[in-house]
């Protein structure tokens, strides 16, 4: 991860199983609650970009790669498989 990438994991009431499906989330210190309550705006460059996901442990929420849309760079769902271990269990 570059120096200037901040992480972009938030919390969720729900893992999305599908990219327009809706969900609560709580914001980080580097996700603000109403980026995620947003639909992504090219013009600010804020909000999400939804995208269907897979529970995992009752805790987590993966990316389904069946389920991304075009504007999430395929290459930062790999470094996130080829990066989670046991980890981070």
């Amino acid at each position: 991860m570059r120096s200037n990438d901040a992480p972009r994991a938030v919390c969720i009431d729900t893992c999305p199983r599908e990219p327009e499906a809706s969900f609560q989330c709580h914001g980080t210190k580097n996700v603000k609650k109403e980026d995620c309550d947003t639909l992504f705006d090219p013009a600010t460059g804020k909000g999400h970009i939804g995208y269907g996901t897979n529970p995992l442990l009752g805790r987590f929420c993966v990316p389904n790669i069946n389920k991304l849309p075009k504007e999430i760079d395929r290459t930062k769902y790999d470094n996130l498989v080829g990066q989670f271990g046991l980890d981070d269990i």
